[in-house]
């Protein structure tokens, strides 16, 4: 064990997240401020009825597809439920 310490020590490199984990595992500093508003996700070239998985839902680990998002946090929510309580409650 004392010459493989060094040797991690010495080797080892932290590989930098990409974008979208590091969107997933920290909240939006502001979802709980200011004005949110749900809008439909953009249509792209190849899909006419864009959709997102709906963050609130994944964490509960149920996997749900929404056609909505909040622009300002940018990540996809049912409109119903999830919507409302991503936006006010501290601890999802």
């Amino acid at each position: 064990m004392n010459l493989v310490e060094p040797i991690l020590e010495k080797f080892h490199v932290t590989t930098p997240r990409s974008a979208k984990q590091q969107k997933l595992q920290s909240d939006c500093p502001l979802r709980l401020t200011g004005r949110h508003f749900p809008d439909l996700v953009p249509s792209t070239s190849s899909k006419k009825n864009a959709s997102r998985k709906c963050i609130v839902c994944s964490k509960a680990k149920v996997r749900r597809e929404t056609r909505y998002q909040c622009n300002e946090c940018d990540v996809g929510l049912c409109v119903q439920s999830c919507f409302r309580k991503y936006h006010t409650a501290d601890n999802l």
